[in-house]
């Protein structure tokens, strides 16, 4: 070929090139033209992801960043978007934005339900299970959200001193395995659910396994395999079980029940079925764990606020006919709930949620182009003293009647929001109401030093870094002395 030859095949190739990266190349425009944290050549603000200080400060301080921040990921250019009024746009619609390829590698964990699936799979399934997470059918289970949680918490009366954490975890695993499974879990029964570890992060911070045929060859890889294979095994015996025995439910199904339902009736595959049930397995265990356990450190924190909790469970008992804890009970508890409120504004359990604009967005006069990376950061909106004035100070009140109306309705997203939203949020509130409710009841907390601070962990979900240690007295023997 002559030297015009080459020079024609240079120019389409650079034409190509263009038009096959042009929304990249105008991301990476954007992102130039944006303010952010410093960020380090090549890796960019990737050391963010391991350094939980640094992730704080960022959340914190955000509002410095207007209208929205820039953050690097090695050299993807992904926006931090944090406006109420821009997360209106962002999340209201997914004609606007989807889960982006961070969910992608969550399927080598816990497999493709409603967590990781995306365009019309998920549409379908979210349809399907939509109904078993309404307010009628999730009052069912409140019956083993109190069974479950007084067993454990009364097994510890004679302790001084819990680790909250750990106690909590073990409780919401119990609960989860028979409102999901519908399978007794004693303290010291064997359950893949106890075990596991997701490396996403790892993955994350070493780029090329990203590469799924990369990442395939590594014992990284066949770590998450096994767990993986281990987790669906244990949920697949215990539907071939369920459909041998075929219980006697009396009305009250477990989660796995409706999913055998949508299966006989070929809405569902059997794989769909486990998927599904490994996926509310998983999800419902740390985010209302660490949730608990948080409240519970706030009000050892804020004695009054314990007070009026304690209070008003006593007095709502005081005029039942019974002093068993029930569903009317726990529904009445507002003020416990403002604490709960107030405990995922300012520790909501996931930290962090990702998506991909899939079509050209504007927003304050900046173009976000299709297929920019997307950060929405619960945490930092939550924070916002334009929200919600004093942000780093524990106020239930800020959930009464009253004020809760003057809140943003994209201003507060402990469980996302719009059509992606997670859809089991009305089964976490009242798990979460339920076993605050016969803590308190049953037993006064402290901080174990009175300058304890709680110690949070950015991860995939946000953790208490150490656990969390209290101080705690049974209030019989307390009424005795």
């Amino acid at each position: 070929m002559d030297a015009s030859s080459w020079t024609v095949v240079l120019i389409c190739a650079i034409l190509w090139t263009i038009c096959r990266f042009k929304n990249f190349c105008r991301s990476m425009l954007l992102a130039l033209r944006l303010p952010g944290p410093p960020a380090w050549p090549i890796i960019g603000n990737i050391l963010h992801v391991t350094n939980t200080k640094a992730q704080f400060a960022l959340a914190d301080n955000v509002g410095k960043f207007a209208p929205f921040a820039r953050v690097w990921m090695f050299l993807l250019p992904t926006i931090l978007v944090y406006q109420p009024d821009h997360l209106r746009v962002i999340l209201s619609s997914t004609k606007v934005a989807e889960k982006n390829f961070f969910y992608q590698l969550l399927q080598t964990f816990i497999g493709n339900g409603i967590i990781t699936s995306t365009g019309d799979e998920w549409r379908k399934n979210r349809k399907l299970l939509q109904p078993m997470f309404q307010l009628g059918p999730i009052e069912r289970y409140f019956e083993q959200f109190a069974r479950t949680s007084e067993a454990v918490f009364r097994r510890l009366q004679t302790q001084k001193h819990w680790q909250i954490t750990g106690i909590v975890n073990s409780c919401v695993v119990s609960i989860l395995h028979k409102t999901i499974l519908g399978v007794d879990l004693g303290p010291k029964d064997d359950t893949p659910f106890r075990k596991g570890q997701l490396l996403i992060i790892k993955r994350i911070l070493k780029p090329w396994l990203l590469l799924d045929s990369v990442f395939q060859m590594s014992e990284m890889s066949r770590n998450e395999a096994k767990h993986k294979h281990d987790l669906h095994l244990y949920v697949r015996k215990v539907l071939v079980d369920r459909k041998a025995k075929l219980p006697d439910t009396n009305g009250k199904k477990c989660f796995l029940d409706n999913l055998m339902e949508l299966e006989a009736n070929g809405d569902l595959s059997e794989e769909d079925v486990v998927n599904e049930a490994v996926t509310f397995m998983l999800a419902g265990q740390d985010s209302v764990a660490t949730g608990v356990a948080t409240c519970l450190f706030y009000l050892a924190k804020h004695q009054e606020e314990q007070r009026r909790v304690h209070e008003e469970i006593e007095a709502i008992l005081r005029d039942s006919d019974s002093q068993a804890l029930k569903l009317e009970h726990v529904k009445k508890m507002y003020y416990l709930e403002q604490c709960v409120k107030e405990t995922l504004r300012l520790a909501p359990s996931v930290p962090l949620i990702a998506r991909v604009v899939v079509k050209d967005v504007t927003l304050d006069g900046f173009t976000i182009p299709t297929g920019t990376n997307i950060f929405v950061s619960p945490y930092a909106t939550h924070h916002l003293p334009q929200i919600f004035s004093d942000p780093f100070k524990f106020n239930p009140d800020r959930f009464s009647v009253d004020n809760i109306k003057k809140i943003h309705p994209f201003g507060y997203l402990p469980f996302s929001i719009g059509p992606r939203n997670c859809i089991g949020y009305k089964f976490a509130y009242l798990e979460m109401k339920t076993m605050v409710a016969t803590i308190l009841r049953n037993y006064h907390l402290q901080l174990r030093h009175e300058k304890d601070e709680l110690k949070l962990s950015y991860r995939i979900s946000l953790r208490a870094k150490g656990g969390i240690w209290l101080n705690v007295q049974s209030r019989i023997l307390l009424q005795e002395e």
